[in-house]
């Protein structure tokens, strides 16, 4: 099993580490250092990608300081630096959630800032170019600050939620469809009691075709 630590290590920035199910021990594969050379404070989970890499990202470190995409091959235990986030209207700032792999072979992810409004973005991060991508920057309209993961549903397209924005600033969930690149809110929450406000989540499918989800606040509550 493997994961990430926020803090912890020689430099106390984090780490990420094995844990042996059969031996029961813990082994620190790479402490996280900053700088220009490394990231720091991961916040989200691994994606064993189909190279046999793991692939996480931080959300601080790196040249900008803005956080890092990383990779470590678990046969030669090799740490990789891929890229280092710098904003703009070309790259994202901040991630805080995690990479996964869609059935194109790429990695796709959101940061919390950065992009065009510093709102946030939707990214791809091409295994073959080692290029990010910025898919969408997200703006007040459409949501902003997206804190989780996006999945690839049955139908082929990409889901997500947004920690604010939409028509009430109280967060969205979006629809991306990666062949027209058309990107659509299918729902603003509220906060309403019969609806959410602030994910800080991510959606999943089940197994009857739908999305399930959590809301910070909102609800009868």
């Amino acid at each position: 099993l493997y994961g990430t630590t926020l803090a912890g290590g020689s430099a106390g920035l984090g780490t990420f580490f094995a844990y042996d199910p059969v031996a029961q021990t813990v082994t620190v594969l790479h402490s996280f250092a900053g700088g220009a050379g490394d990231g720091k404070w991961p916040y989200g989970d691994f994606v064993q990608a189909s190279d046999g890499q793991l692939y996480g990202m931080t959300v601080a470190g790196g040249t900008a300081g803005e956080g890092t995409i990383f990779a470590y091959r678990p046969s030669t235990q090799g740490f990789t630096l891929l890229h280092s986030f710098g904003g703009g209207a070309s790259d994202g700032l901040q991630p805080v959630g995690s990479l996964m792999q869609a059935s194109d072979g790429n990695l796709y992810g959101m940061s919390s800032a950065g992009g065009t409004n510093n709102a946030g973005t939707f990214f791809k991060y091409g295994l073959t170019t080692q290029a990010v991508t910025v898919l969408h920057s997200f703006a007040p309209g459409d949501g902003t600050y997206p804190w989780g993961n996006v999945l690839q549903a049955t139908d082929g397209n990409f889901y997500g939620i947004t920690q604010q924005g939409g028509s009430g600033n109280d967060g969205t969930i979006f629809e991306f469809d990666p062949l027209t690149q058309a990107f659509v809110v299918v729902h603003s929450f509220t906060g309403s009691p019969a609806d959410g406000a602030d994910s800080t989540g991510s959606l999943i499918q089940a197994s009857d075709g739908n999305f399930y989800g959590l809301t910070l606040k909102g609800g009868a509550d």
